[in-house]
């Protein structure tokens, strides 16, 4: 998972490269712009476009039937079973090029998340990090300890929640940069990255122990240690929305919005049946 997830994280930052200092909204448009297309070329080759456009042909067709012949009871229902037939058709024939989409699209959306779902921490902010362990631990008797480099200082000794398994630091970002911090856990060391800026990066809210769905997941930052007892380290980044008119919204609402739209717009410049 480590090769595929380093080549996977710098295609998407030499794609956001040219977007790093502007305002997030003019790099949303633009890779929704390209996941359309991309999507678009994907259906058209992997679909049976003739299949498709001939299933909503007579779907469009069975329609008019409605209309011409709704007093006629039997033809109406004769005409409503077509319908639901050449919709299942048409449902099949999606299906194939839909199921090759998921895995790309997938992809696409945890790289948008640890842009758009989050942002960076700020100069004079507070910052929170909490190492989770994976069993129940003696958390008070053990030596676990923080250590942060100049831009970074621990404001508070550890917090130990023993119900949650869970040790906590609160730290203040003091200016920009991008941080490791150093996490002691007896004679173990765990390191973690922490961004403090106002451009659009890539974050990194969890380090994860190793395994194949938490590293997919959590593609950012290389897994721990496969025999820790640590399972992952976080750093509690604030959400980051998208402002439309004094609007907050979530930007998995403008990434679909804007890519089914674009889409649509764009299916006849590609010749595409959708």
């Amino acid at each position: 998972m480590g090769s595929f997830n380093f080549l996977i994280n710098r295609l998407f930052d030499g794609i956001f490269y040219l977007f790093i200092s502007l305002n997030p909204w003019v790099a949303m448009v633009v890779v929704c712009l390209l996941t359309g297309i991309f999507m678009l070329l994907i259906f058209r080759y992997t679909s049976n476009q003739k299949g498709i456009r001939q299933a909503k042909d007579k779907i469009k067709a069975h329609f008019l039937e409605l209309r011409l012949f709704k007093e006629d009871f039997s033809l109406m229902m004769r005409a409503q079973g077509k319908i639901l037939r050449y919709n299942l058709i048409y449902m099949k024939h999606s299906l194939k090029p839909m199921l090759i989409m998921i895995l790309p699209l997938v992809i696409v959306l945890i790289q948008f998340n640890f842009r758009f779902g989050f942002r960076p921490f700020k100069a004079n902010e507070e910052v929170i990090v909490g190492i989770t362990f994976s069993e129940p631990l003696p958390l008070q008797a053990m030596d676990i300890s923080l250590e942060a480099p100049e831009g970074l200082e621990v404001e508070t000794p550890p917090l130990r929640i023993n119900s949650l398994h869970e040790v906590d630091w609160r730290l203040l970002a003091k200016e920009a940069g991008n941080y490791i911090l150093k996490v002691h856990v007896g004679e173990e060391l765990f390191t973690k990255m922490v961004t403090v800026s106002d451009e659009l990066c890539q974050l990194s809210p969890r380090r994860v122990s190793r395994s194949f769905f938490q590293e997919f997941l959590y593609p950012s930052e290389p897994p721990l240690p496969s025999n820790s007892p640590v399972c992952y380290i976080e750093v509690k980044y604030p959400t980051r929305h998208l402002n439309l008119g004094g609007w907050n919204i979530h930007w998995l609402i403008v990434f679909f919005v804007l890519s089914i739209a674009i889409g649509f717009a764009l299916k006849g410049m590609f010749k595409v049946e959708i």
